[in-house]
């Protein structure tokens, strides 16, 4: 399967992202928030030092290629992804297969990273941050996951 990889952003837009991010955390820890909340700042601090490091290195292929593999058990399904697919993306996958029961097996042959959604994209949360992919990432995962099954059913 043949995803396509996000483009980094600029160094200093990614430098930017970063500094809004501690600025957001620092603020959050002045207000005294619930522990929920700082979580979600300091992972999103995570996730924007991880863009700064993308943004420091030479671009890769424009393509990142990996395996999508199914296997039948009776009327059960298993698909093995390669990396970790959001949870919308999961229950898609089960909802369409042409199993009775289907799981999905993640870091399946390969850990190539999350497969955030289109929705999510827009968040700028840390498992988007920290993914390689573009937004059309887990509709690609899933139309791979369900060829995949539908063959193996076969």
């Amino acid at each position: 399967v043949r995803f396509r990889r996000r483009a980094p952003l600029s160094l200093p837009d990614a430098e930017q992202l970063l500094q809004k991010a501690r600025e957001q955390l620092r603020k959050l820890r002045e207000e005294g928030v619930s522990h929920g909340d700082l979580r979600r700042a300091e992972t999103k601090v995570r996730g924007a030092i991880a863009e700064v490091a993308r943004a420091k290195k030479p671009p890769g292929s424009p393509q990142i290629v990996s395996e999508v593999q199914a296997l039948k058990i009776g009327d059960i399904g298993l698909v093995g992804v390669p990396g970790e697919p959001f949870t919308e993306t999961v229950l898609a996958i089960k909802q369409c297969s042409p199993f009775a029961a289907t799981a999905a097996v993640s870091y399946a042959n390969d850990e190539i990273g999350y497969f955030p959604d289109a929705r999510s994209v827009s968040a700028g949360t840390y498992e988007v941050l920290k993914s390689p992919f573009g937004s059309d990432a887990a509709e690609v995962l899933r139309e791979a996951a369900l060829r995949t099954l539908r063959n193996a059913r076969t």
